[in-house]
């Protein structure tokens, strides 16, 4: 073990990163970051780290995102990447607990399990295609650890909206516009075919294409199950900064084919609607554990290099 990692106080580690640039290969490109549980944060280049770095980690840190840190190393570009959270990674469910969470979500112990069953598999197939970044098998997991976060007495609800997250990007094409009309119809398929009731699919796919954010541009009331979902999958903007960088660098990943200027310019006009917007989260539990970091995380992205320039080409 390096003399670094012999130094470190494992339970007062909050979060644990890794930040790279473009810098090499004649200069340090990969540094480890590590979070304090006191906000201290401690950047440390790879090579101070030493090579049994992943091994120490893991034994000290369930649920390191192994994956990412290999992808991190091999990252050429500037980036971010959040690799361990202390209250988050122990709860992230990979692709095997993800299915068997479906098949016990749609199943009836009977012949819905085994139709069920046949479904997860395309389902999860189209979470992980690697052309994906942000949207991904992660953001899932993400979303469904924050509904079992979320305080709700009525089990319809419930099981309305965990199905409307299972399906809510399901169909992903960055460039479209179409892509929360396509989920939906993809969970109704899917609904037949598992032979759920049809009042379920009908609501969930109501909150699946509430996630478009329309109402919010169109100054629409969403209904209860519609508002829960969509605070849900926004509930990224309020995490700590790594990981809420770690978003930011992946949604640009995904639009690696739109030219900057454009890219960031319509980038930054969403990001100030969002901030202009009297609140964020439109239901009170997911507004009163978000709402301020989400707005320091915007307000503090928009004010960087990143956005700056972007600026230029706006008015106001």
């Amino acid at each position: 073990m390096s003399e670094f990692l012999n130094t470190i106080r494992w339970d007062e580690l909050d979060v644990v990163g890794l930040r790279t640039t473009s810098e090499g290969p004649f200069a340090e490109d990969v540094f480890w970051v590590f979070v304090m549980r006191d906000g201290q944060r401690i950047d440390v280049p790879s090579l101070l780290v030493g090579d049994d770095v992943i091994d120490v980690l893991t034994d000290h840190l369930p649920g390191l995102d192994c994956a990412k840190v290999i992808l991190a190393m091999g990252a050429a570009a500037d980036r971010v990447f959040r690799v361990w959270d202390r209250a988050q990674s122990p709860r992230a469910l990979d692709r095997d607990r993800l299915a068997l969470r479906f098949v016990a979500l749609i199943g009836d112990g009977g012949g819905r399990s085994v139709e069920a069953a046949k479904v997860v598999q395309p389902l999860l197939d189209a979470w992980a295609d690697p052309s994906r970044h942000y949207h991904t098998l992660e953001h899932l997991s993400d979303c469904l650890r924050e509904l079992d976060d979320a305080a709700i007495p009525d089990d319809e609800t419930r099981t309305r909206v965990e199905l409307a997250l299972w399906y809510h990007d399901v169909v992903y094409e960055p460039r479209a516009h179409d892509n929360e009309a396509k989920s939906a119809e993809q969970l109704v398929r899917d609904g037949a075919a598992t032979f759920l009731p049809t009042d379920l699919v009908a609501g969930a796919a109501r909150c699946v294409r509430a996630t478009a954010h329309l109402s919010r541009a169109q100054g629409q009331a969403l209904a209860q199950d519609e508002a829960l979902t969509v605070d849900i999958d926004l509930a990224i903007l309020g995490q700590e900064p790594l990981r809420f960088l770690d978003f930011e660098h992946a949604v640009r990943e995904e639009y690696a084919s739109v030219l900057s200027a454009i890219y960031f310019w319509r980038r930054r006009a969403f990001l100030r609607g969002l901030i202009a917007s009297g609140r964020i989260f439109q239901t009170d539990a997911l507004r009163d554990r978000w709402e301020e970091r989400a707005r320091e995380n915007l307000a503090g992205l928009l004010a960087s290099e990143r956005y700056r320039w972007a600026s230029w080409l706006s008015v106001g």
